[in-house]
């Protein structure tokens, strides 16, 4: 490291740039050489010890993106399903108001037929109750000798 100071004291106390630059570039190429030979002496030797660690790692990563798979299949198979689902749903409450309107269709006709059904029998008890009245009256004014019988209706 002193070496380096002196160097760079001696080129900058000389006039030409080019001297300081290039000493500059070569302090850095020595020290880039020397860390990459550091660093190739410490593969050498940790080489067993870092290709354990690395291996550990790497198996470690693949089962924890195995584990992210299956639960990201887990989560696609929920979301088929309910989009399944949604449909079926759909699906059934447009029948269920299908058969909703046919149903109220069908009610509407019973209570028109109802309602004519208490129509004829209204009509049917005032006959009725006009033919009992006619009855009660005393027969002299009910019955006229004279008078032609009424012909028979026969109910078909």
């Amino acid at each position: 490291m002193d070496s380096m100071v002196n160097a760079l004291d001696a080129s900058l106390s000389g006039p030409d740039e080019v001297t300081v630059i290039r000493s500059l570039r070569e302090t850095a190429k020595m020290g880039v050489k020397e860390m990459n030979d550091d660093e190739n002496h410490q593969s050498e030797v940790g080489m067993p010890s870092q290709e354990v660690t690395v291996s550990k790692g790497l198996n470690e990563s693949r089962t924890e993106l195995l584990q992210r798979v299956q639960a990201l299949k887990k989560v696609k198979e929920l979301e088929n399903w309910r989009s399944k689902l949604d449909t079926q749903v759909k699906s059934y409450k447009e029948e269920l108001g299908n058969l909703r309107c046919s149903l109220n269709t069908e009610v509407e006709l019973l209570r028109d037929e109802f309602q004519e059904l208490r129509n004829t029998l209204k009509l049917q008890r005032e006959l009725t109750s006009t033919k009992l009245s006619k009855l009660d009256e005393p027969l002299e004014l009910a019955f006229d000798p004279k008078a032609p019988l009424p012909a028979a209706k026969l109910a078909v």
